[in-house]
């Protein structure tokens, strides 16, 4: 019998570290991966979703609900970011 595997849902930021100030954020993503996902596999996924902006990605892991519909999907909209528990245009949430 195959042990079901433990997810966790990610939030992943995306910035342009190279870009001027007001351009520097490019979305974040959130998503469930294994627990033991790394950094890596995230961008990796986003990437396969085509969700995946560029950039550097930084991820942690949200210790809330979040709603499906706001998963699997680049969100850049300041307004639904922080409604989502945001603290703004940062590179960790």
């Amino acid at each position: 019998m195959r042990m079901e595997e433990r997810t966790a849902t990610f939030w992943l930021t995306f910035a342009d570290l190279e870009a001027s100030a007001d351009k520097r954020f490019l979305g974040v993503v959130l998503m469930d991966l294994p627990e033991d996902a790394t950094v890596m596999d995230a961008a990796r996924q986003a990437w396969r979703l085509g969700i995946n902006p560029g950039g550097t990605c930084v991820m942690s892991e949200v210790k809330r609900d979040i709603p499906s519909e706001h998963k699997n999907r680049l969100i850049t909209d300041d307004a639904l970011l922080i409604s989502l528990g945001s603290r703004g245009r940062a590179m960790s949430h």
